[in-house]
């Protein structure tokens, strides 16, 4: 990819990344143009891969709460927000670590390790070589390393807690978070606590274990072969990690990177160059999208029979049956900027005047396991109602509505505080 070019634009911005996550860690800014820019401030908020809409809505409401933005529809446009996977890309590209991995067209895999969690997102280059895609749906697993500071503390209480040392153990545990666990070696002797390295080891082996699975997962998933894997955030300074996964991927053929500094400001930095040079035009799906709707009972569908006891008629006299999902959007489908997804539904009504100024129904996520979900009672908790909407369009496998409520993209702009 070639580097990034002078801002050549005429809008006068400041623009400023903060990395949120769950453990707050950076802030980084760039400006196009320094002068009157009190009203064009952009902020880029960015996230882990698994949130959505509903954190996002929270994210704006902090951020009017903090006097960052007017609580409006104007200062709620100033926010974007942006996965910490894909902000991963972006600084990686910055940094020119992803130059030889996407020579062949295969795709990358970016490993952002951070205090809370462990966010994974993989990305290949499009055919015009100018951008990038998302070839597989993101994954978030809660295993950062303040986890591994967690199995070090009750470790540390348990061994101090017959020893005069028992008071310290909450500053012993801090040290151990803020030194050892990045570069940990092989009781307590001249002041010092000598933990052997095989018991050190296991405080990272869940971290570890969840990041090989999930590196296997994506791998098996994406659309196109991986060919490298890049480490990134606060977590990616640990020897121990960095080590563990080298071994764990080399023999696999897989290239193992990772940038050599500010790896705890990867993640801000890549946001801001998200706003400035906006690699990424192409995601994944992460869930199946659709709305609940009655059917015409069919009696040779096995199915059908089976809910024959739930028949009835609707307004026009048709013998119906209801719960039935009709997907809009199914997971694991790459979906362009621009590109939207349209099914058409009818709606009866005794009277005309039933049906009111406005049409409206429930878009539903289902997050379970099968291909082709069809009814939305058989399997209960994995269908949910995301909001009532009226004008309904599908964007980067998100739903964006104008008019009610707005769940959005992993980058874009929630355009209104709901009422």
């Amino acid at each position: 990819m070639p580097g990034r070019l002078s801002y050549s634009g005429t809008e006068k911005k400041l623009v400023i990344a903060f990395d949120i996550g769950t453990t707050f860690s950076g802030v980084s800014y760039a400006t196009s143009l320094w002068a009157s820019i009190e009203d064009q401030i952009e902020f880029v908020l960015s996230h882990p891969n698994s949130w959505q809409g509903a954190e996002q809505v929270k994210m704006c409401k902090a951020a009017a709460l903090a006097g960052l933005i007017q609580n409006t529809s104007k200062g709620w446009a100033q926010i974007h927000f942006i996965t910490e996977g894909e902000a991963g890309l972006h600084f990686c590209i910055q940094h020119g670590v992803t130059t030889n991995a996407i020579k062949d067209g295969k795709g990358v895999l970016i490993v952002d390790a951070g205090g809370g969690t462990i966010d994974l997102s993989a990305y290949a280059m499009s055919v015009s070589n100018t951008s990038f895609q998302e070839i597989a749906p993101v994954k978030c697993m809660f295993e950062g390393s303040i986890f591994v500071d967690g199995h070090a503390r009750n470790f540390l209480q348990a061994h101090l807690s017959n020893s005069k040392f028992i008071h310290d153990f909450e500053q012993i545990t801090h040290a151990f978070g803020n030194t050892t666990k990045m570069r940990f070696k092989i009781g307590i002797r001249s002041g010092q606590l000598k933990i052997s390295g095989h018991i050190i080891a296991k405080f990272f082996e869940k971290a570890i274990s969840c990041i090989k699975e999930a590196i296997t997962e994506q791998s098996s998933n994406a659309l196109l072969e991986i060919k490298a894997v890049f480490l990134i955030g606060g977590f990616a300074a640990s020897d121990w990690l960095f080590s563990q996964l080298k071994d764990f991927l080399e023999p696999l053929g897989l290239d193992f990177c990772r940038p050599d500094s500010h790896l705890n400001k990867a993640v801000p930095d890549g946001a801001i160059s998200f706003i400035l040079d906006h690699y990424v035009t192409a995601r994944v799906s992460k869930y199946t999208y659709g709305v609940e709707q009655h059917i015409p009972f069919n009696e040779t569908d096995r199915e059908h029979l089976l809910r024959s006891s739930s028949r009835f008629y609707d307004a026009s006299g048709q013998v119906c049956l209801s719960k039935s999902f009709s997907v809009i959007l199914s997971k694991n489908v790459q979906v362009r900027e621009v590109q939207e997804f349209r099914r058409s539904y009818c709606e009866d009504q005794p009277n005309p005047s039933d049906f009111g100024d406005e049409l409206k129904n429930v878009i539903m996520r289902y997050d379970g396991p099968s291909a082709d979900p069809r009814w939305t009672d058989m399997q209960n908790g994995l269908f949910y109602a995301l909001r009532f909407l009226s004008l309904v369009k599908m964007e980067f496998g998100r739903i964006i509505c104008a008019v009610v409520y707005c769940t959005c993209a992993n980058h874009q702009t929630v355009t209104s505080p709901p009422a």
